[in-house]
């Protein structure tokens, strides 16, 4: 029964969408041709577009897979408890929740080192928020909010994403801060997403770890810090470029 209420879903939620997009494009595609060899240049020469258009259209495989799996099945309820889903209409809300949580930019996060002392952490905690704060009052859209991780020590997540870091102008401080603090091995610049790994593995001081995806190296480097030196890990990755 669940089998078939998963391909069900499958099957009214994505496969009969897809099939009448698919239509309408191939009445479009003959009629405008031309029109569509000139957008196809300018999204080769336009990456942000090219990935707009991605986001519009979706990854139908992606969201087959993962319906297939049950994830609209469950919701939160408002006092935080995980629940089933009542009908249709509520497992709708969860996949277009999951949809908008999927292409929403990630915030810019990075973790302190844990040999730190806590006046070295008071300390940079203090910058960073001065470095937030000024550039809130030049411009009131950026958030100032420092956040720390709950299921992480020292590790910190902002209001903005990595992209608005480098380009904004108002966060050209916070940008050479976080720059100078990674330089002087102080933080590593690490997303939220990317510290739960080595969390969930919760690696023993005497433990031998064997990591086949380590480039570029933040969860590695977690992974040894919460062994300490009694500990050993083994780091390797099939992609030559990002493993040097």
């Amino acid at each position: 029964f669940t089998y078939t209420t998963q391909y069900f879903t499958v099957l009214q939620y994505f496969v009969l969408p897809l099939t009448i997009k698919i239509m309408g494009w191939r009445k479009k595609r003959g009629k405008k041709q031309g029109r569509r060899t000139q957008q196809n240049d300018a999204r080769d020469n336009d990456g942000k577009a090219q990935l707009e258009l991605l986001l519009e259209r979706g990854n139908c495989k992606m969201e087959s897979y993962y319906a297939a799996q049950g994830i609209h099945e469950h919701r939160w309820s408002d006092d935080g408890t995980l629940v089933k889903c009542k009908d249709s209409e509520e497992r709708m809300e969860e996949r277009l929740k999951w949809l908008s949580s999927m292409k929403s930019v990630l915030p810019a996060s990075f973790r302190m080192a844990s040999d730190l002392t806590e006046d070295l952490r008071i300390q940079l905690e203090k910058e960073l928020n001065e470095c937030l704060e000024k550039a809130k009052q030049v411009d009131s859209s950026i958030g100032g909010v420092l956040n720390r991780l709950k299921f992480l020590p020292y590790a910190y997540q902002l209001e903005v994403d990595r992209s608005s870091i480098r380009k904004n102008p108002c966060l050209a401080a916070l940008h050479e801060w976080l720059k100078a603090q990674t330089d002087s091995g102080f933080i590593t610049r690490q997303e939220t997403v990317s510290c739960v790994p080595p969390v969930v593995l919760n690696p023993q001081p005497t433990d031998r770890v064997l990591d086949m995806c380590a480039a570029p190296g933040s969860k590695t480097s977690q992974i040894l810090e919460r062994m300490g030196p009694s500990g050993a890990v083994i780091a390797n990755d099939n992609n030559i470029e990002r493993a040097r």
